[in-house]
């Protein structure tokens, strides 16, 4: 950094003016922001801070009810993506490899297997995982997984093969575990990151550290998600290829050293003070901060009774003094300084706590970290933190999804709360994609530095040039956001040896060293950023209700309201979504016109489904929205270009007359129309101006559509003039028509259930219904169907019989009449009223069907439709026997296959749409499936079977006293019999299995006697729930003081909590904490007691009620005040009293 001067007390509040102030601001000159009219100054001058929060939480809301829709899948690539190169496995053999890196048998060594889907369909995955018990390593992007196969199960390769919806399977070779650079240069690593495989056993990180030792490693330090290796050249080529040979490893790449983001070389003159100003008068009360840097100066009169913890454990040496630069003190200060030494360096959030990491080596100066980075944010989230500031970076890999980067991703996806926030470093000269991990991870918020505009400065409203410019490699938009990093005044640390910058401000340490130093860089830009995270985090919590915001939230608000700076054109690779602004996150205005603010939080969408919310919207005042989500790590063993997103979610939204805007297709700063779907980023915008669209209400729909991948929970937040609409939306879908068989015969009497959703947000009239045959053009049935309630499915059955065979093309069309006014239908949006399908009516031939309880044969289709509806005694049985008849209805003798699908479950409402059943089921004839009938009305022309259905995860004989009961739910699976020769003779009988849910439940309570405390303090106690029946389950905790002292459960701050759903066998415990009160006017006396009541109660059986009473008694406290005295009464303390002079001889 450059020489700086200081700037004068009446610039101290710029940074302030910077994240909060209008777009009126002289400041704001140059940016892309209109100016707000005479109207806004005067709201802003007459408002009290108190009623400008007061004004923000009233125009923040809940999004409304949304209804769930089938949506498309994203279309399957067929290419595997690794580091060495992309290909097709079922037309190439992969990237070439040397032959040291090359072994032919490589499964029979480490288990390791590649499957791949023919769709990114996770939860299909998900079951096949349990089914055939595998652990999953990796994703392999598309559509692909890297597992390890059982060893005690040599067939599972050829069965997995064999499964429906499973593309390819095939080897992993060793090489294909290791960065190609490394491959071809081994010895130009220094040092190596190396992720372990998952499923390596807790015992096996020490067994591997050493054995990396023993493989030429100079040292090496291994836990659950990282590895780290020092590497000398002589030895690195034997080393590397272990590694690659070694089944304990998933990947190993090059490592660099980690660096903080000062931008000592940016010579700019001026002093940037620090403040908030009560804003809002959000302070950051009740956020816990954690901050990983140099060290901190914990008796700094800025921090004073704010610093919960001091870390050492994840640095370089016992130290958590910042005796070096004192960078981290200066980014502390930054973030939540109260000012105490000086107003003007005030941080973002002067009443947030702090619990600090100390990663400096004191003696040298070196900045490092021992262990995972996953392990640290654990230890900060256990600590409460909820925002983690990471001013600092690898000093190499730039713009790569680097081990670090997975790492964060991992815990991130695991622990939804904490937002790791990270400076994407001080490479701006370096040109692009040079931004330093973990900054690169998806579900961190990467930040980059703005111009402040202080004296001698560049002016404000500009990314300044050291700032390291995006995109990540893999082409995400990075950094995410910028905040003010030029000329940052905050704190100084006293034991700081070599200051990185000058002195500013007033006031100094004991030593003479200044109170406060002046630093720019991305370091103190992220600095700025995670103090507004916090005042955010605040404000969502405390205005808005929503108690616990996702990480996801606190990013979408933020990026939601952050400024374009300059000539509109986010998102760029310079500023990402644009400059952090606390007033247009929290008050977003158009001129003298609030916007309206409205939030989702925690949603979870399957894969192929979408939820829909509508609105009216004003849009001549604009709108802006934004989506996100935590992301499941990317691939570790992917090439850098390769997209690491494995969740595809799509904002879309859907105008009056049916123009869809897509997430993230910006033009020019704001969202145009005719681009692609987003299928890179786990942040999607849309982005409309003001005064771009026409004046007047309209009904638009905001769509959140889940294109592939494993279920996934998202934030969204949207801000406009916009009022809820109940409006009423009837829909068709995939299921619509649906036939009681799949192939049925001909002149067989089939059903045939038709099927719609009003996936709108209110009630429609009564409407007509038409089924028709288009290959015959004839009316199969018309109807007149009641009206349908918002989120509502309506069926209606009837019943037919095809006398010629071939496809027959059936046609559904719901409100034929016109007479429910929609979103969508012929005459407006998109047209959701009409479902075609084609059913393939097949020659007399095999017949499947359910014997009657006898052993008969069921005579008519509502006797066999009876019958395959199935109830299991879940008290007594974890499975079920399914006697199965097939019938020859041709001539001659015919070889017959018979086949069953897996067992799933239906979508309520869906009865065509099927997902992975929870629990894993085994299907087994009691013969073999391939038989041979004669002709029709013959001896051997039918054929008896059993099929039983076993659920493996239930068990009603290990335990009797605590038995694992099977599931409750419905369960469904289809038993196919064709002609081995004509497959197009066949027949299916779908077979519904039910199971009750058994509502169950222990509780007990643990330490609860004996409890006592001093006045002030507390004693605590536990209440345990665990669920023994077989549905997931939610429980409520209400505790009750008899003296109403303070009863806290758990983490919170309150006496009444609902526990998390618990599901089948769940246990978790729950603390209650009982604090005594301090004495006042004698009371509680010594020996008093409170009887504390708790109860828990269910909130699925409202029979359930558990009541646990417990004592506390209040201990004697003992106070004493010492005093020293000498002849003139109290001395006092030391820098009050005077000086004695005494004669020592």
């Amino acid at each position: 950094m450059g020489p700086q001067t200081m700037l004068s007390r009446a610039s101290l509040l710029l940074v302030l003016f910077l994240l909060v102030s209008t777009p009126l601001s002289a400041l704001a000159e140059g940016t892309s922001e209109e100016p707000l009219g005479e109207e806004t100054e005067v709201l802003e001058t007459t408002l009290s801070e108190e009623e400008r929060l007061a004004l923000a939480a009233s125009h923040w809301q809940r999004m409304p009810e949304a209804s769930m829709v089938a949506t498309s899948w994203k279309p399957s690539t067929g290419l595997l993506h690794l580091a060495g190169g992309s290909f097709d496995p079922t037309l190439q053999d992969g990237p070439e490899l040397p032959v040291d890196y090359q072994r032919p048998h490589d499964m029979a060594h480490t288990g390791m297997v590649v499957v791949q889907l023919d769709r990114p369909d996770g939860m299909l995955f998900d079951q096949l995982v349990k089914k055939y018990d595998l652990s999953v390593l990796d994703i392999l992007h598309d559509e692909g997984w890297l597992v390890r196969l059982p060893p005690s199960s040599p067939s599972v390769f050829e069965e997995l093969g064999n499964e429906e919806g499973v593309r390819w399977i095939g080897q992993h070779q060793p090489g294909w575990r290791v960065a190609p650079s490394l491959i071809v240069q081994p010895a130009g690593a220094k040092a190596l990151s190396i992720i372990p495989t998952p499923d390596l056993s807790v015992g096996g990180y020490a067994a591997l550290a050493t054995d990396l030792v023993r493989f030429g490693a100079v040292e090496a330090s291994c836990d659950a998600w990282m590895c780290h290796a020092a590497v000398a050249p002589n030895t690195a080529n034997v080393l590397i290829r272990h590694l690659a040979h070694d089944g304990r490893i998933l990947w190993t790449e090059p490592s660099s050293e980690l660096r903080v983001h000062n931008a000592l070389a940016w010579s700019i003159a001026g002093v940037q003070g620090v403040a908030n100003n009560a804003t809002f008068t959000l302070d950051g009360s009740g956020e816990m901060i954690a901050i990983a840097d140099t060290g901190l100066d914990q008796n700094h009169p800025d921090l004073t009774g704010r610093v919960a913890a001091t870390y050492t454990q994840f640095g370089l040496d016992p130290s958590a003094a910042d005796s070096n630069s004192g960078h981290g003190t200066h980014i502390a200060i930054s973030v939540l300084g109260n000012g105490t030494g000086d107003v003007g360096a005030r941080g973002v959030a002067p009443a947030a706590n702090l619990v600090m990491y100390a990663l400096e080596h004191d003696p040298t100066g070196t900045f490092g970290r021992i262990g995972s980075i996953y392990d640290m944010l654990r230890d900060a989230e256990q600590m409460t933190a909820r925002i983690s500031v990471n001013a600092w970076g690898l000093n190499g890999n730039f713009g790569q999804y680097t081990a670090d980067a997975r790492s964060v991703d991992t815990f991130v996806h695991d622990r939804k709360d904490l937002t790791p926030i990270f400076s994407v470093g001080d490479r701006g000269t370096s040109g692009a994609s040079q931004i330093s991990s973990p900054a690169t991870a998806k579900n961190v918020i990467s930040i980059g530095a703005s111009t402040t505009g202080a004296p001698g400065t560049p002016a404000a409203g500009a990314v300044v040039n050291f700032s390291s410019l995006g995109p990540s490699l893999d082409g995400r938009v990075k950094p995410d956001l910028v905040a003010p990093g030029v000329a940052i005044c905050s704190g100084l640390a006293e034991e700081a040896k070599n200051p990185a910058g000058p002195s500013c401000l007033t006031g100094a340490h004991a030593d003479g060293n200044s109170y406060y130093m002046s630093l720019s860089g991305t370091s103190q830009a992220t600095a700025i950023a995670s103090g507004v995270a916090g005042l955010t985090r605040e404000f969502i919590r405390e205005q808005v209700g929503v108690s616990s915001p996702s990480s996801s939230l606190v990013k979408a608000a933020m990026i939601n309201g952050a400024r374009d700076l300059g000539t509109p054109d986010i998102p760029n690779a310079a500023e990402g979504w644009g400059e952090v602004d606390l007033e247009r996150t929290v008050l977003p205005m158009d001129g003298a016109t609030p916007l309206d603010t409205f939030v989702d939080d925690k949603k979870v969408l399957s894969p192929g489904f979408g939820l829909l919310y509508s609105f009216s919207i004003d849009p001549s005042h604009g709108f802006d929205m934004t989506l996100a989500w935590t992301d499941e790590a990317g691939s570790a063993i992917a090439p850098q270009s390769q997209a690491r997103l494995v969740n595809d979610l799509d904002l879309v939204l859907v105008g009056p007359d049916g123009t869809e805007w897509l997430g993230n297709d910006f033009a020019q700063g704001f969202t145009t129309i005719g681009g692609a779907s987003d299928t890179v980023n786990n942040v999607e915008r849309i982005r409309v101006a003001p005064g771009t669209l026409p004046s007047g209400a309209g009904d638009y729909i905001v769509q959140v559509l889940h294109r592939g991948g494993t279920q996934q929970d998202f934030a969204l937040v949207m801000s406009a003039v916009a009022t809820p609409t109940p409006q009423p939306d009837l829909a068709v879908f995939d299921g619509s028509i649906l036939s009681s068989s799949e192939n049925p015969l001909k002149n067989d009497l089939i059903s045939i259930r038709l099927a719609w959703v009003n996936q709108g947000t209110s009630s429609t009239p009564s409407f007509d219904i038409m089924l028709e045959d288009t290959t015959t053009q004839t009316v199969l049935s018309t109807a007149t169907r009641p009206a349908l309630g918002p989120g509502m499915i309506d069926s209606y059955t009837i019943f037919h019989q095809f006398t010629t065979t071939g496809t027959h093309t059936l046609r559904l069309t719901v409100d034929t009449g016109g007479v429910v006014s929609e979103m969508n239908d012929d005459s407006s949006g998109t047209n959701n009223n009409v479902w075609t399908q084609d059913l393939e009516v097949m020659a007399l031939g095999v017949r499947v069907v359910v014997e009657n309880e006898d052993g008969s044969i069921p005579e008519s289709s509502e006797d066999r439709s009876s019958n395959a509806m199935m109830t299991l005694d879940v008290r007594n049985d974890s499975g079920i026997d399914v006697p199965l008849s097939i019938l020859h209805e041709g001539t001659g003798n015919q070889s017959v296959l018979l086949s069953a699908t897996m067992v799933q479950i239906p979508v309520p409402g869906r009865d065509n749409f099927f997902l992975p059943s929870p629990d894993l089921w085994t299907r087994s004839f009691n013969e073999s499936t391939s038989f041979t009938l004669t002709a029709q009305g013959t001896a051997d022309a039918n054929k008896s079977m059993n099929l039983r259905l076993e659920d493996v995860d239930a068990d009603l004989t290990t335990d009797p006293n605590n038995p694992r009961y099977v599931r409750s739910g419905t369960y469904v699976l289809e038993v196919t019999a064709r002609y081995e020769y004509q497959p197009t003779v066949a027949h299916t009988q779908r077979i519904t299995v039910v199971v009750e849910q058994l509502d169950q439940v222990q509780v007990v309570a643990a330490g609860t006697s004996g409890l006592e405390a001093l006045p002030g303090s507390s004693s605590v106690f536990s209440i345990s729930v665990r669920n023994t029946g077989n549905a997931p389950a939610q429980y409520s905790l209400d505790c009750v003081s008899e003296q109403r002292w303070q009863v806290m459960l758990g983490i919170s701050n309150s006496s009444q909590l609902d526990f998390e759903a618990l599901n089948i066998l769940e246990y978790l415990p729950m603390s209650v904490r009982v604090y005594v009160p301090l004495v006042s006017g004698g009371s509680p006396a010594a020996g008093e007691t409170d009887t504390v009541t708790c109860s828990v109660t269910s909130m699925t059986d409202p029979l359930m009620n558990f009541t646990e009473s417990v004592t506390i008694t209040v201990l004697a406290q003992e106070s004493f005040d010492v005093h020293l005295k000498d002849d003139n009464g109290r001395v006092g303390p030391n820098h009050l009293s005077p000086d004695v002079a005494v004669d020592s001889g």
